[in-house]
């Protein structure tokens, strides 16, 4: 028997999604739940282990005891800071070792990689179970981004290549050649909901959404789904770019309908474009 993947989820779709398509190929899963991360309705029916942020021996533990070898990290994980964590005796010590990588995601991420692997499990990415999340090069729907908009692209894909070494966000949105916001600790739907009080012009911004230079893509990866489409429509913005074949798209056939009913855009690209 197939050993069960160890799902350990965050909010939003994508950690049922998984279980979703491991149940339809008849491999186990089990799913370590987060306080106040995890939606319990989530694990209502899978075998499933609560812990608080910042223990870290009871889920090697939880894993080890149920013969998982794989672990996928899926869904949103709102960090909180780190006086409000207590950590268990292997927490503090996975800390000491991490150093100043935690006080960057990309670091944080990369090192925590690097610690569970020396457990001796596999971290997979969820592209590597959900490959049909990724968008090739191309636009998505009818509508296309006007000579405009493009501009707009360019300069905001510019500058994510200055701000993403520093680890800073995957997002910003760009409106007339302005860089009108940048995305931080609220995550991308908060960017759009904060960016809609600062238009310049009745045209609408863009956002543009990539992966970060030392970004791992087994987690964290660059992340959209209907809500996003929503809040690009009630923020007044005209559409987005997203990196191709680096960001995945929950649910991608509403995702399309929700651009093309609201009359917006949305255009994967080379991460190396216009270069």
């Amino acid at each position: 028997m197939e050993s069960p993947l160890g799902i350990v989820a965050g909010k939003g779709l994508l950690p049922q999604k998984l279980i979703n398509v491991c149940l339809g190929q008849k491999r186990p899963v089990v799913v370590l739940a987060l306080h106040g991360q995890t939606e319990p309705v989530l694990v209502e029916n899978i075998p499933h282990h609560w812990v608080n942020l910042g223990a870290v021996q009871e889920p090697i533990d939880y894993f080890r005891e149920n013969n998982v070898h794989e672990i996928i990290f899926a869904g949103a994980i709102q960090r909180p800071s780190l006086k409000h964590l207590t950590f268990d005796k292997t927490g503090a010590k996975w800390l000491s070792k991490l150093g100043f990588k935690v006080f960057g995601d990309d670091g944080l991420l990369s090192g925590i990689l690097e610690l569970v692997e020396e457990e001796g499990f596999s971290v997979v990415g969820v592209q590597d179970i959900l490959g049909d999340l990724q968008v090739p090069v191309g636009t998505c729907g009818v509508h296309e981004p006007s000579p405009k908009d493009l501009e707009d692209i360019q300069r905001g894909v510019a500058a994510l290549r200055v701000l993403g070494p520093l680890d800073i966000g995957q997002a910003l949105i760009v409106e007339d050649g302005v860089i009108l916001s940048v995305e931080g600790a609220e995550g991308t739907d908060g960017l759009i909901q904060r960016t809609q009080f600062l238009h310049k012009t009745d045209r609408g911004g863009v956002l543009v959404k990539l992966t970060k230079p030392r970004q791992s893509h087994r987690v964290d990866l660059p992340t959209i789904g209907p809500t996003t489409i929503q809040r690009l429509k009630e923020a007044g913005l005209k559409g987005l770019a997203i990196e191709a074949k680096a960001t995945l798209v929950l649910e991608k056939d509403k995702v399309i309908a929700a651009l093309d009913k609201a009359g917006l855009f949305m255009v994967a690209i080379d991460p190396e474009w216009p270069t």
